[in-house]
């Protein structure tokens, strides 16, 4: 039976006619449960659990797709939450609700500022994670990596001034919903922009957004009961020209850092490659130096490898070519666009882009792909190939695997005949057919025969066998 005394105690936190109550109620589980992800993220960076996996594959996958063009977007993002940009537009509107008697707003907007930048440098501090590889970063930065301030920085501001927007003014449904949006996709790009950037990783700003949102409901706390309850109908209006003032300022400084002080590219160092004679290649994959396993974005291992080719790699393509297999388009805004009509339409695209897989914690390299009689998207012999850090005379050494695409499944991915071990026998027809095969060797139960599952559910069977082939150098 619950007590009298703890009645009275619910009754006051969900009461929702004053702010003491369910207000209070609210944004303290709010913060709680921002306290709690951020732990949450924390410890899987401590114990390397698999979020930790996900953080190194996907910075991969991002420097792996990286073009000039997306840099210089994503950089002009990541400007909108830099510590400078986001101090002068907090700065500048505090002192015009200062000048306009608004004084605790002004000091809960100041204050709320110093608390996320002072949390953040604390943590980093305290935590000490190293960025991702300097090889990796296309912007230098010198601090350390865990949390994002940018991310933090990013939650708590444009999560603010949307909840200012819409508590100082009297807006339709439809235009508090279009404020919140906006909000969240600003604070998603600056998150992109930091991922895409190559100086954090994945849990570094889920765990900025947490600690942004954390500070963010302590501030509306703060506004809430000690600051507007204090305001007159007209200071509603200034201080919905204070927040006005806080967004124009960060439109503005962020350009202008942008024109002013033009980024300049890191240039990634010469790949380190370890020569070895090509008689030595099996013993890469016997002493452990190379997996025998493709692995998904969280490091769980996928198909295995049945292909290891040595060749060139200006010749990857065109021994390929010759085989009248085409190199797989990149992912894009316009191959995505055309794999969807083609889709709709079951149309034939032989260069359509396949979604990454990873090996050894990197994206494929190169994808190609045969058309069946189909002569359809929903049909397709492909094979995936990452090159690793070895090389012999012959040529660079690249491992695959491959398979075969027998129709389309939730509308984004293909589902895959279960032999996978007909394919590998296919491709090599096809590139002996071209005569690019130098020479073969089969290694039989170079992985344990299998019955397993792909990333996407789709059962395969295998032999476990590999072939190790030397391709033609090209003219």
């Amino acid at each position: 039976m619950i007590s009298p005394g703890f009645q009275k105690f619910l009754r006051r936190r969900l009461d929702g006619s004053r702010f003491s109550g369910l207000p209070v109620t609210l944004l303290s589980l709010g913060a709680l449960i921002c306290l709690f992800l951020f732990l949450s993220w924390l410890q899987d960076y401590l114990f390397n659990d698999p979020l930790v996996a996900v953080d190194t594959r996907f910075v991969n996958l991002l420097y792996a797709m990286r073009s000039p063009h997306g840099l210089a977007v994503f950089y002009g993002i990541t400007l909108f939450a830099e510590a400078t940009t986001v101090g002068i537009a907090i700065v500048v509107a505090s002192i015009f609700l200062w000048l306009s008697k608004l004084r605790r707003s002004a000091l809960a907007l100041f204050g709320g500022l110093v608390v996320v930048d002072s949390l953040v440098m604390i943590l980093k501090q305290l935590i000490a994670r190293e960025r991702p590889h300097p090889f990796l970063q296309a912007i230098s930065e010198d601090s350390f990596s865990f949390p994002s301030g940018h991310a933090a920085a990013a939650a708590w501001l444009f999560g603010l001034l949307a909840y200012l927007i819409i508590r100082a003014g009297n807006h339709k449904k439809k235009t508090r919903v279009f404020i919140v949006l906006a909000a969240v996709i600003l604070i998603f790009a600056i998150d992109m922009s930091r991922l895409y950037l190559g100086v954090h990783f994945v849990s570094d700003v889920l765990a900025g957004n947490a600690i942004g949102l954390f500070v963010l409901f302590l501030t509306i706390g703060v506004q809430e009961g000690w600051a507007l309850p204090s305001m007159r109908t007209e200071h509603r209006t200034t201080l919905r020209h204070a927040v006005v003032l806080a967004v124009i300022v960060d439109l503005c400084v962020a350009p202008l850092t942008f024109s002013l002080a033009a980024p300049s590219w890191n240039v990634p160092e010469s790949e380190e490659l370890t020569i070895i004679a090509a008689s030595d290649v099996a013993t890469l994959f016997e002493d452990g130096r190379l997996p025998k396993y493709s692995e998904s974005l969280d490091g769980n291992a996928h198909e295995p490898i049945s292909l290891v080719l040595i060749v060139p790699d200006s010749c990857l393509r065109v021994d390929f070519l010759a085989a009248d297999w085409t190199l797989a388009d990149p992912i894009s805004v316009s191959s995505l666009a055309r794999v969807t009509k083609a889709t709709i339409l079951n149309e034939a695209y032989d260069t359509a882009p396949m979604i990454p897989l990873f090996y050894n914690t990197w994206p494929h390299t190169a994808g190609f792909e045969k058309e069946t009689n189909a002569e359809s998207i929903r049909s397709r012999h492909h094979a995936r190939f990452w090159k690793t850090s070895y090389t012999t005379p012959l040529g660079r050494v690249y491992v695959g695997t491959a398979s075969l695409d027998t129709g389309i499944k939730w509308g984004i991915t293909h589902t895959i005949a279960p032999d996978i071990d007909s394919e590998r026998e296919a491709l090599l027809a096809d590139l002996q057919a071209g005569g690019m095969i130098v020479s073969q060797e089969f290694h039989t139960r170079f992985t344990p025969r299998d019955l397993g599952q792909n990333i996407t559910g789709d059962l395969f069977f295998t032999d476990g066998d590999a072939v190790f082939v030397t391709l033609a150098a090209c003219p």
